[in-house]
């Protein structure tokens, strides 16, 4: 798999990380993956951090995106219908949304 490239800095890699940004409604395939290095998907990470949030534009979440709403404290919420989540801080959960538990 070492010929993919990363979609933030353009290196052959093996992929690291990978997400789905939601897309639109206008879309009739969804959206293509998008793919980080290692050095990227950290280089993320760190930038959340940093920011202290989580801007949440994905309906599959990368790795490094999970870590930095778990380290600043975060929750991921959904309706119980829909497909995807939420990421937000616990005090800020919608109405009407529940905690997503994972299975360990």
């Amino acid at each position: 798999m070492a010929g993919i490239r990363c979609d933030r800095c353009g290196l052959f890699c093996r992929p690291a990380d990978e997400g789905t940004y939601y897309g639109s409604g206008n879309d009739t395939e969804p959206p293509d993956p998008i793919l980080w290095c290692h050095r990227c998907a950290e280089g993320e990470y760190r930038d959340a951090i940093k920011a202290g949030r989580v801007i949440d534009c994905f309906w599959r979440k990368p790795a490094w995106q999970r870590r930095a709403a778990k380290r600043l404290g975060w929750v991921e919420v959904h309706d119980g219908y829909a497909a995807w989540s939420l990421l937000v801080p616990p005090n800020r959960v919608p109405k009407g949304y529940v905690r997503v538990r994972r299975a360990r």
